[in-house]
């Protein structure tokens, strides 16, 4: 195995998972900033999946403002490990990235649950409380790793405030029944849209970490 090829697959895949700072149209230089993301893996499974919606952020606007969009992610990076583990070279993760429209007669479904999945993780997020660390422990969380279970990143941002959670659960426990619901309906809710007059905005992306700027990505191969 490349280590160096390995590292700059993982940071890509990585990055394009958690997604970017900002979704840029191309001629108006509007912007998108990103409200809610669910990252889920199911560790068996070797893929991870995003579903993340956006809204319109530009500044000095009053009017004519960009529609919400949903941005979904999948990598098999079970696949990628392999090919790696076998010494065979990757230019780029085994990951597509799709962008949508929210579907009119979807919309107000997906935004009711969405605010109950809000009031559910508010409720019910399992965050145990810690005390200063003096010999490496740990919080003790309840989750069975003999049984099936789901590991998953909330991201919740309401314009003046934001949460943010990563945790594992059982798959029967009813906070991942609700997590596993909006990912469906955020799916069934996508119109998908050509991307090519869009593009990711990536801060803090150097030459050295990936051979080129990449700054900002136009939903093709490339970094």
């Amino acid at each position: 195995m490349n280590p160096n090829n390995r590292q700059r697959i993982t940071k890509i895949g990585n990055m394009l998972l958690e997604g970017p700072s900002s979704i840029i149209h191309k001629t108006s230089g509007d912007w998108l900033k990103k409200d809610f993301q669910l990252i889920l893996h199911q560790p068996k499974s070797g893929t991870l999946k995003s579903y993340s919606i956006w809204s319109d952020d530009t500044w000095n606007k009053e009017a004519d403002f960009l529609p919400p969009m949903i941005r979904t992610v999948v990598w098999d990076r079970q696949k990628d490990m392999e090919h790696l583990r076998k010494s065979e070279d990757l230019n780029f993760p085994s990951i597509d990235v799709a962008l949508g429209t929210i579907k009119s007669e979807k919309f107000n479904e997906l935004n009711k649950k969405l605010v109950q999945l809000q009031n559910a993780i508010v409720d019910n997020h399992g965050y145990q409380p810690f005390k200063i660390a003096t010999a490496r422990e740990a919080a003790i969380i309840d989750v069975d790793f003999d049984k099936g279970f789901l590991d998953y990143a909330l991201y919740l941002n309401n314009g003046n405030q934001t949460f943010e959670l990563k945790s594992s659960r059982n798959l029967d426990q009813p906070l991942v029944v609700d997590l596993m619901d909006i990912a469906t309906q955020l799916s069934e809710s996508m119109q998908l849209i050509d991307p090519s007059p869009w593009k990711e905005r990536y801060t803090g992306i150097t030459k050295a970490s990936l051979d080129d700027d990449g700054l900002d990505w136009n939903y093709q191969n490339r970094f």
